[in-house]
């Protein structure tokens, strides 16, 4: 094997262990502090307020990258918290929006700061953030113009 597909390889192997990781440290960290998931968390994040944004399931699933299956038992759990509500569509009679409510509200504040301490040091351990963001926005950016050809 070549250097440059040693390299590919060892950082493909390394941003998947690395994911795995990120989700399961934030998923006890908010289990643990709001008792929430992070699906959940990431569900709440999908139709925060200050996103200005009304939201169908469908449009969350894209964005998260999962299954509306997936995205509609966790808006259930969300809904029956009183976190999020239900909503008609503006113009479509027959789809449904989502919005957070003011509960819902304080608790995603909430969780973002016990996000905001829990992944910060490990961001940081990695050296220059603004970089390795540019980085992985291009990979993300050449990887979907793969994806949608």
């Amino acid at each position: 094997m070549d250097e440059q597909a040693r390299l590919n390889q060892e950082f493909g192997e390394y941003l998947h262990r690395t994911v795995a990781l990120l989700d399961r440290v934030a998923d006890r960290a908010l289990q643990q502090s709001v008792g929430i998931s992070l699906s959940q968390f990431l569900v709440l994040l999908s139709t925060d307020a200050d996103a200005k944004l009304s939201l169908s399931q469908q449009n969350i699933a894209d964005h998260l990258g999962i299954n509306k299956a997936a995205v509609s038992r966790h808006i259930d759990a969300l809904v029956a918290q009183g976190w999020v509500e239900r909503a008609p569509h503006p113009t479509s009679g027959r789809q449904v929006v989502l919005r957070i409510t003011d509960e819902g509200l304080l608790l995603l504040r909430r969780a973002q700061k016990i996000m905001q301490a829990t992944m910060s040091p490990h961001y940081r351990a990695g050296g220059d953030l603004e970089r390795m963001l540019d980085n992985l926005k291009a990979i993300h950016a050449s990887l979907l113009a793969t994806a949608q050809t």
